[in-house]
């Protein structure tokens, strides 16, 4: 004699959550994923219901969830989805917990947004005026759109006016996507400003950097006529005084000069 006995099987409560984003290696500025949270209970199970959960980013970052509001509700499913997007280079972890009982809650492996693609050279050193001859640190920092500093790339500097020269070009962005040589400017103010071209992807992205020059302090002076002369006596013979810096430009000056004869004791100097 034998009798079967059929028992029908549900599940247990909700125990845990998987939160499963499509990726975990997006890049900013991307559009938004799904991300798939599933409830289980204890025996591995899914466990359809229609719970509220709370979701929060770890740590809390500029992430974009949408619905908004972080409070969603399963509707007599397993599964519920949302969407996420961030444009900042970051890290950052999902976490989800039951509406009122944070020990039911599961969270998403690390997530890791790269930045986007270069999009432009920013000047971070001085760009005032720079004294013939001289030496200035050039920087400039690469980033995406969205701000995200490309760390690890090349960026060549080139003189495209004036005689100046760069030492250490091309350099390599360091961590904070800043990249870094040094500058000499022209020795001559005639082509003012020296213009330094910082180039990045051959020509994808480039900026220029314009430095003004200006004449270095007074070193020597020179007169016109600058050659021996001959006059009658009596007569007068004028010159221009000129100041120049150590490489010949012409320096503006209120400096008081004194002057003197050599060799003619009787010569008259006016002003005197």
């Amino acid at each position: 004699v034998t009798r079967e006995i059929s028992l029908p099987l549900s599940v247990g409560a909700v125990s845990y959550y998987t939160v499963v984003p499509t990726t975990t290696t997006p890049t900013a500025g991307d559009a938004a994923q799904n991300v798939t949270v599933t409830a289980y209970d204890q025996y591995d199970n899914e466990v359809v219901n229609s719970d509220s959960i709370v979701v929060t980013t770890i740590p809390a970052s500029s992430v974009i969830l949408t619905p908004s509001g972080g409070e969603f509700d399963f509707v007599s499913s397993s599964t519920y989805t949302f969407t996420v997007a961030d444009t900042v280079m970051e890290d950052f972890r999902i976490r989800v917990e039951r509406f009122g009982q944070s020990g039911v809650q599961g969270t998403s492996d690390e997530i890791v947004v790269d930045h986007a693609v270069a999009d432009s050279l920013v000047i971070l050193s001085s760009t005032s005026s720079i004294p013939v001859g001289t030496d200035r640190i050039l920087q400039v920092r690469l980033q995406d759109v969205y701000g995200n500093v490309l760390s690890g790339e090349s960026v060549t500097f080139t003189p495209t006016q004036g005689t100046g020269s760069v030492t250490g070009s091309p350099a390599t962005t360091d961590a904070n996507g800043i990249a870094e040589v040094s500058y000499t400017a022209s020795q001559s103010t005639g082509a003012s400003p020296d213009i330094i071209e910082a180039n990045f992807g051959a020509g994808a992205v480039t900026r220029e950097i314009s430095l003004p020059l200006s004449v270095g302090a007074v070193s020597y002076y020179t007169f016109t006529p600058s050659s021996d002369t001959s006059m009658t006596a009596g007569g007068t013979l004028n010159y221009t005084l000129f100041a120049r810096d150590v490489y010949g430009n012409l320096v503006n000056n209120t400096a008081t000069v004194t002057l003197t004869t050599v060799g003619a004791d009787a010569a008259i100097l006016t002003p005197a």
